[in-house]
Formats: C-alpha cells, sequence, structure tokens
C-alpha cells in the first residue's frame, strides 16, 4: 500500500523519536564499477608512471572517498518522526498516522527508498528523493483491529550518494505507542436486581437515604434525630418539623471475566476471549451510565481487580485494565468463585462473563445467591466440542432462574428477549 507522500523543507530540528541506535545502521558498497576503475588506474600508474595516470587514479579515488563519505553524512543525519493525533483507539476505529522522515543534512539525497512496517493496518512504501535540509511526509491510515499495545511503527530507509556508488540502510524504530481498548457498546437492557429496599417499612436491611431527595415533611416524633429538623417549616407551623427523606435503590456490581486458559477457543478478534473482553467493556459501561458502582475481576497468570467505582474514570479504569488481559489462567473460575465470594460486599450483584460454562460453575453460582448476591450470567457461546456442555449449563442456569445473556456476536449487543430467564444478545 502506498500512502499520500509530499516534499517539505524544513529547517533542521530535533525530533523526540525515531532515532535507531547504530548498531541498527549500516553502509555497504552498491556498484563496483568505480573501484574497480580505482584499481586499475594505480596498477597503470605504478607500471606506466607519469603525471597523467596518477591523476586519474587520484581523481577516481576522490570520487570514491566523497560518495563515501556523502553517504555516510546522510546516514547520520536521518531522522524521522511519528505524528499520531491520538494515542489511544478503539477497536474498529480508524485514524492517521503522518510519518515525516527528515534530512537534517546539508547535502541532498538524491535517492531515497523506504519500507513502512506497521503493527497496525498495512505497511506502505516510499520512493523519492530528499533536499537538503528537508523532508518527506507520508500519510498512512491506520484501522485498530484488535486491542494491545502496538508501537507506531518501524521504518526501514535505504539512501544513497548521487553516483549510487555506496547505499546506507537504516531501520528507524518508533518510541511512540499506540493504545487499542476493546470496544464499550450500550447494552439496552440488563435484568439487574437492585439491592437496596423501597419506602418507609422498616427493615432488616441497610438503607442508603437519597439526601437529594426530600419524600415529605412531616411533625416531629420520638426517636427522630435532631439533625433532621426542618428549621423554616418548624417556624412556619409553629411545632418541629422534620425531613423524610426517599429511601435509594441501589447495588454494587462485580464484574467476574473469565480468564481460565481452557475455557476459551478460537484465535484472533473472533474468539472468544475478544468476545468476553468486548461483553465486559460494554457492561461496564452500560451499568455506570445508570449510576452504579463497577467493579471488575479476573483470574490469570496475574489477578486482575478493578475495585468498585463510578464516573467516567472508572469506565477508564475498566478499559485500561482489559487492554493487554490474556486466556492464561491456570484456576476453572468454579474454584475462584469460592474464594472470591468473600471478598463481595454484603448482598451485591454479581456479573458472571464466561464462555466455559459448566455443572461446577453452576453450582457455584448457586452458592452465590444463597448468600444473598444478585446474579447475571453473561454466556459466550464458545464454539467447538464444548459448545453441547455450554448449552446444558445454560439450560440449568434458566431452570434456576438466573438471568442469563446469550452472546453469540459480540459485535452486536442488542438485547433482545429470550426467555423470562433469558436475553439473548
Amino acid at each position: 500500500m502506498r500512502g499520500r507522500l509530499r516534499h517539505e523543507r524544513t529547517q533542521p530540528w530535533s525530533v523526540t523519536g525515531g532515532r535507531a541506535p547504530a548498531r541498527l545502521s549500516r553502509l555497504s558498497l552498491r556498484d563496483w564499477h568505480l573501484p574497480l576503475l580505482a584499481v586499475g588506474a594505480f596498477i597503470f600508474a605504478r607500471l606506466s608512471g607519469g603525471a597523467l595516470p596518477w591523476f586519474l587514479f587520484y581523481a577516481v579515488t576522490g570520487l570514491l572517498l566523497v560518495s563515501w563519505l556523502w553517504t555516510r553524512h546522510l546516514l547520520r543525519n536521518l531522522a524521522c518522526r511519528w505524528d499520531i493525533p491520538s494515542n489511544s483507539l478503539t477497536v474498529g476505529e480508524t485514524s492517521e498516522v503522518r510519518l515525516r522522515l527528515y534530512n537534517e543534512s546539508w547535502l541532498p539525497a538524491t535517492w531515497l527508498e523506504a519500507t513502512h512496517q506497521a503493527a497496525l493496518g498495512e505497511g506502505s512504501s516510499l520512493a523519492g528523493a530528499v533536499p537538503s535540509l528537508g523532508s518527506l511526509v507520508l500519510t498512512l491510515p491506520v484501522t485498530a483491529a484488535r486491542r494491545g499495545f502496538f508501537p507506531a511503527g518501524r521504518l526501514d530507509v535505504a539512501l544513497g550518494d548521487p553516483l549510487g556508488v555506496f547505499t546506507a540502510r537504516r531501520l528507524l524504530v518508533s518510541d511512540r505507542h499506540l493504545t487499542v481498548y476493546p470496544r464499550a457498546l450500550r447494552v439496552g437492557r440488563l435484568p439487574l436486581a437492585l439491592r437496596q429496599p423501597y419506602g418507609h417499612t422498616r427493615t432488616h436491611r441497610h438503607a442508603q437515604e437519597d439526601l437529594t431527595s426530600v419524600a415529605e415533611v412531616r411533625p416531629f416524633r420520638t426517636g427522630d434525630s435532631p439533625r433532621r429538623i426542618h428549621w423554616k417549616a418548624t417556624a412556619h407551623r409553629g411545632e418541629l418539623q422534620v425531613r423524610e427523606y426517599e429511601l435509594a435503590a441501589t447495588t454494587e456490581v462485580h464484574l467476574i471475566l473469565d480468564l481460565y486458559g481452557r475455557g476459551h477457543h478460537g484465535d484472533g478478534p473472533d474468539s472468544s476471549l475478544e468476545r468476553s473482553v468486548e461483553v465486559t467493556a460494554s457492561l461496564a459501561r452500560t451499568i455506570l451510565e445508570q449510576g452504579l458502582a463497577v467493579g471488575v475481576v479476573g483470574h490469570g497468570a496475574k489477578r486482575l481487580t478493578v475495585p468498585p467505582g463510578r464516573g467516567l474514570r472508572q469506565l477508564r479504569r475498566i478499559l485500561e485494565s482489559l487492554v493487554a488481559v490474556q486466556a492464561d489462567g491456570v484456576l476453572p473460575l468454579a474454584h475462584a468463585l469460592a474464594g472470591e465470594s468473600r471478598s463481595f460486599s454484603p448482598r451485591s450483584t454479581v456479573i458472571v462473563v464466561t464462555a466455559a460454562l459448566g455443572r461446577d460453575l453452576v453450582a457455584s453460582l448457586l452458592t452465590l445467591r444463597g448468600e444473598g448476591h444478585g446474579l447475571l450470567v453473561a454466556a459466550v457461546r464458545p464454539g467447538g466440542p464444548a459448545e453441547d456442555e455450554w448449552a446444558a449449563a445454560l439450560g440449568a442456569l434458566q431452570a434456576e432462574s438466573i438471568p442469563t445473556l446469550v452472546v453469540h456476536e459480540a459485535a452486536d449487543l442488542v438485547p433482545h428477549p429470550l426467555s423470562p430467564a433469558g436475553v439473548r444478545v
């Protein structure tokens, strides 16, 4: 692929990235005609003598030396800069990377060939001449096809002197990196059970009052807190009045991402792991937009933990934590949940995102429900031989009236009703 190329005249300046180590540079002989001519002129001068043969030898040798110094000087004064509009992209997003190749020498590069090797998108190539103190600009389209951390790219450059005697090669590596986040789509409807009671009935549950929402003002009763006294209403009515606040319905949500290595299938963007990651990000976004607190836990080679929180900053923390996760866990999720339940807050909601449904996991989920936690299972269809066991476990979940999201493709997170116990995504 070839990008858009143009020349620019510029003054020498310091570039912040792209300078390659010296070990990645080399200078070699491209054309042997001039060196052979110098050797022949030397032999001829030695055999015949005289001023003219020696002048011919010195002239050819001088040209050879000038060509070598020219090429070496260009090599030392070559630099590259990658201009990136944003250091972060989302899977499926397209951007442009502007690559500037600078000749900071007073000597022109009469010919130059460069091949750009991109970590994202297709590579590209360019060829041309770069004037003294000038540059070439190449604009490259970049499409983020998968999540992760990627270098902006590297440029393999070949250039030489005007006579084409020597060739210098240099590998310029960018110090700029791109972060590709998983997509966080919006799920239209989630069967979340809000764990906080409504109303004013006495209850053994700990309720949270919404101090921004006054339900009513009533006369003072024995046992009311003095902090609730509404002094303006008291002065107006001539007797003590207190505020009665509404009770807010809320829950703390824990997203559990299954990172068990043997529980995932497929490679690349269509693998069950990538679908699971995208579903986790989408659920986090949707729940945070409802004003609830969300945290993420994953049991991989390194434990993934994002404590529950609210707001846009929490969404960014979750997305950043999901950028590099891999299915490298050695502990099945059913066993991990047994130890994880102790860290859940009382009567919280647990959402499990997994492609490895089985009888053991169903039993662990029923135990969590028995402890008073709300449940939701996002079941990613694995495909392959594991699908029969997955389907049987899904049926067991629905028989126990545990809400489920059946995920066929993470690219489409628009829910459609499947049954009272399940929602097909």
